[in-house]
């Protein structure tokens, strides 16, 4: 076949496959799943927590559809944490808490990787933080460790 005809075959299908930023805008639109949840609550509280808490979350990369939720919020002497995204400055995060834990504050910090399918959650209490880690399938099935 002459190459003057498959161009002209080319060109006369129907567009099936989409451009690259049509591509983008449908995962845009859809509900696509991000690689990281993160949630987590810690009181009481202060304002040195917090600044520290909001630098170590400033390269936090979240979704298209929360990126425009707060990462923290404070409600009282509470600071709530809320991700979902790709990149989740984890060991950031632990540090500020760590260099700033007070004997009276508790919490808890639950980071979902589901790409690995693991859940860490970090305990706060009592001056110190652990962690454990477990498969989701055992988070789900036993509703937590």
């Amino acid at each position: 076949m002459p190459a003057a005809s498959v161009t002209a075959t080319v060109s006369s299908m129907p567009a099936v496959f989409p451009t690259v930023s049509q591509a983008l805008k449908k995962n845009r639109e859809t509900n696509v799943q991000p690689l990281l949840k993160v949630y987590g609550h810690i009181y009481p509280a202060d304002s040195h927590l917090e600044s520290a808490l909001r630098e170590a979350l400033a390269s936090a990369i979240a979704d298209e559809i929360s990126r425009d939720l707060p990462l923290l919020e404070r409600v009282g002497d509470m600071l709530r944490l809320s991700f979902e995204g790709l990149y989740f400055p984890e060991e950031e995060v632990v540090e500020a808490i760590t260099c700033h834990l007070q004997p009276k504050q508790q919490g808890k910090l639950d980071v979902l990787d589901l790409d690995a399918w693991r859940m860490r959650r970090y305990f706060i209490e009592k001056g110190a933080i652990t962690s454990r880690s477990a498969s989701l399938n055992n988070v789900l099935d036993y509703s937590g460790f």
